[in-house]
């Protein structure tokens, strides 16, 4: 596999301004779907200090990784981000395939692939971006307006040891203060973009933390982590609490009983080793004192996945962590339990099998943030979120009502405050959960489509769902004409290159599909989607943004440099380059150097150690020509950001 790694702020920004002003998206995203203050329900919240529009946002995960990812989870509406976890091993060896969303959701991956320094940069441009969209007024609403404040929250784990190491409190001071990342980058901005350097950008990116305590960290570990992070480094802290806060009875009762995910293998040592429920409020009512003696702010996020055995997905090893439609219901109860012990009032977020269908309901639970992982990596991707506004919409105007504060405390009736009301929906929402069918195994059972058709390195059903569902926009669409690309076959008769017989490829469909390569990182989840047998990531032109990257591949992969296409396939290496005065193709193989006007051969220089009968490799000149013409022609995203990267 390629290494996933992002790439520059200019070469992002020349990409969105490229492809905004030809079509209208940002890596792909349509300006329809885009979040622009076109609902009226007011969702605003106030998150450590930050008013921000919606109190909605991605989990830590795939969708918080690269720069891109942020800004997609930005256009869709998501306002308050959970960036991916970090922790002092930043160098890691993640199993692939490491995520399986075909209904219910499992993965294998659980940090940042990134190291500390890499993530530190993907965050600071992502900010950016973010900050430029809203300076050049891009959604078409003005500067000034609300609607463009985020808040960047950090993820960390997982021990005590790892988190108050000199290379992660200087990993947080940066995110605190990260004047000198800033203008790191700014400074590497061409001139053209001397407005935009001179923007006042916030420097602090985050003063919060959600902490991601791996399953089994001591409860003594958890509470020293969180003393540290509140009193040696100022940050807010929310602790994310595990599943199995509920009891190994409880814990199956819901899951095998309640819901029918009998098949599911439970794990005592995971309940043995996690927090109980009892050890957790008392660890919380003690940090409760802390915070406020710190003066910072505590929470606790329901929940993280949950840790199951047996072989029922398409992962490898014996252990995999759960999520989607049956860990909604095990977070609400864990939520609801909680907050019967720790007060109505005790601050929560939530992060388990959020959708559009279910998002009104947990809205109503008085809950801030709510996050979303697994829907969005479902068919549609970042523009799911589109719907989730669209059913808020629906649910306030049902309710009569115009905010969130007033769709909470109106579905709770006679409920005195905000507090009150949000305890109250929580356990009414509760009640109705289990009999609910759309979170039983029957339900969340059926697999993606698949044909028996094979899927080909061009002319496949050009679906577009490999480009909804990867989380990194590594997927992109570029043209072709719909023709039958035919030319002569070509053998050595040992003195010359004569014509043999024809062969041909057929494109049918106008448009064909590539793969970025450092964007890529494997997870499979085009290929769980994908209606035809291969898997786009592994099947589809490989195209990578950096050279040095293109050389240290031995797969088949392509570079692109100006008018000029390098190519591997099976070993070999190509170059295809396009003479644009002359309209000429020179095409450099292991037979020779090919010169053609299109698809009819001019003149060749042979190598003298050819045999008699040997082919030409016309097939690799005639798949780099359809690819090199594509690319220059398209104006959209993934091509605009190949180009780019030439200037």
């Amino acid at each position: 596999m390629s290494e996933l790694q992002g790439i520059s702020l200019t070469r992002h920004l020349d990409s969105i301004l490229e492809e905004f002003k030809s079509s209208k998206t940002i890596y792909d995203f349509p300006f329809n779907k885009m979040y622009r203050g076109q609902f009226s329900a007011d969702l605003s919240v106030n998150f450590h200090g930050t008013q921000v529009a919606t109190p909605l946002g991605p989990a830590a995960g795939p969708h918080t990784q690269l720069a891109q990812n942020i800004v997609l989870a930005f256009l869709g509406g998501s306002r308050i981000f959970e960036l991916k976890t970090v922790q002092i091993l930043d160098h890691l060896e993640i199993p692939r395939p490491c995520i399986d969303a075909r209904n219910v959701c499992y993965n294998v991956e659980w940090s940042q692939e990134l190291s500390l320094k890499e993530s530190a940069r993907e965050y600071v441009k992502a900010w950016l971006l973010l900050h430029f969209i809203r300076e050049l007024e891009l959604l078409g609403v003005e500067r000034s307006s609300s609607l463009y404040n985020v808040h960047f929250d950090l993820s960390v784990g997982y021990d005590l040891k790892g988190i108050s190491s000199p290379q992660m409190t200087a990993w947080f001071r940066q995110m605190q203060n990260a004047r000198e990342l800033i203008a790191e980058q700014l400074s590497e901005l061409p001139s053209r973009y001397h407005g935009l350097k001179k923007s006042k950008i916030p420097t602090t990116l985050s003063n919060s933390v959600t902490l991601s305590t791996f399953h089994g960290c001591p409860g003594g570990e958890i509470e020293k982590i969180v003393e540290y992070l509140m009193g040696d480094l100022g940050l807010h802290v929310i602790v994310k609490m595990n599943p199995t806060l509920l009891g190994f009875e409880r814990v199956q009762q819901i899951l095998h009983h309640d819901l029918g995910y009998a098949h599911l293998v439970l794990l005592p040592k995971a309940f043995e080793t996690d927090l109980n429920f009892e050890q957790a409020v008392a660890m919380m009512e003690r940090l409760q004192a802390k915070a406020k003696s710190f003066n910072r702010f505590l929470g606790a996020k329901f929940t993280n996945t949950l840790v199951v055995g047996g072989e029922h997905s398409k992962l490898p090893g014996q252990e995999q962590y759960l999520s989607g439609p049956p860990l909604h219901v095990l977070a609400m109860e864990a939520l609801h339990k909680f907050r019967e012990k720790m007060g109505a009032d005790f601050p929560v977020s939530f992060s388990a099998g959020l959708e559009a269908a279910n998002v009104a309901d947990t809205l109503a639970c008085n809950i801030v943030p709510v996050t979303v992982c697994t829907d969005l990596l479902k068919i549609g991707g970042y523009t799911r979120l589109n719907k989730y506004f669209k059913n808020i919409e629906e649910s306030f105007a049902q309710m009569e009502v115009s905010s969130l504060s007033q769709f909470i405390l109106k579905r709770a009736k006679n409920a005195p405050d905000l507090a009150q009301a949000g305890f109250v929906n929580t356990r009414d929402y509760l009640k109705t959960l289990a009999k609910n069918s759309r979170y039983h195994f029957e339900k969340n059972q059926r697999l993606p489509k698949k044909s028996e058709k094979k899927l080909d390195f061009f002319e496949c059903l050009t679906c577009n769902i490999c480009m909804e569902v990867c989380p990194n926009a590594a997927n992109f669409l570029f043209p072709v004409a719909s023709q039958e690309f035919s030319m002569s076959d070509y053998r050595w008769d040992g003195h010359t290159f004569v014509a043999e017989g024809k062969f041909s490829i057929t494109l049918e469909k106008g448009a064909e599909i590539a793969n970025l390569a450092e964007f890529c990182n494997d997870c499979s989840n085009c290929d769980t989607f994908c209606p035809e047998v291969g898997g786009p990531y592994l099947v589809k032109p490989k195209l990578f943004l950096e050279k040095n990257n293109y050389e240290k591949y031995s797969g088949q992969g392509f570079y692109l440099e100006g008018n000029t296409i390098l190519g591997k396939f099976d070993g070999a290496e190509y170059v295809l380059k396009f003479h644009a005065k002359k309209l000429h193709y020179e095409f450099i193989s292991e037979m020779g150097t090919f010169l053609f006007d299109e698809d009819r051969l001019l003149s060749f220089v042979a190598k003298q150690e050819r045999q008699r009968g040997d082919r030409a490799p016309l097939d690799k000149y005639l798949k780099m020509k359809i690819l090199l013409t594509g690319l220059m022609k398209s104006g959209r995203y993934g091509a605009t950001l190949l180009h780019r990267g030439q200037e």
